[in-house]
């Protein structure tokens, strides 16, 4: 919703941000709380954030979080949160694929 909105200038980016860290604690609460390896956390990060730089919207700033989930799930918040289940990270064979996973979450439907 909120790259929609933003893309279509009815909103800006702060506020687009708050927005998407509003549902954040529920979400970490619905789904799993960040799991604790700082090194796969900024591994993640890095990786999402190049293929962030090749999005229609490079200018903001992505926050990519692995959660302790049993789910094989990923999700996008608006503002450029976006979570990942430690189940599906798991589950992946090579980083291309890591990397499919954040794109989708990453590019709006559409685009």
């Amino acid at each position: 919703m909120g790259t929609i909105l933003s893309s279509t200038g009815e909103i800006d980016y702060e506020s687009e941000m708050a927005i998407g860290e509003k549902p954040c604690p529920r979400g970490i609460q619905a789904y799993g709380v960040p799991v604790k390896d700082e090194s796969l956390q900024r591994y993640v990060n890095v990786l999402g954030n190049a293929v962030a730089r090749n999005s229609i919207r490079p200018e903001i700033l992505y926050r990519f979080v692995v959660i302790e989930s049993p789910l094989y799930n990923a999700f996008a918040c608006p503002g450029g949160i976006i979570f990942i289940s430690s189940t599906l990270v798991k589950s992946m064979s090579n980083e291309a694929q890591l990397a499919a996973v954040l794109a989708h979450e990453v590019f709006p439907r559409g685009s």
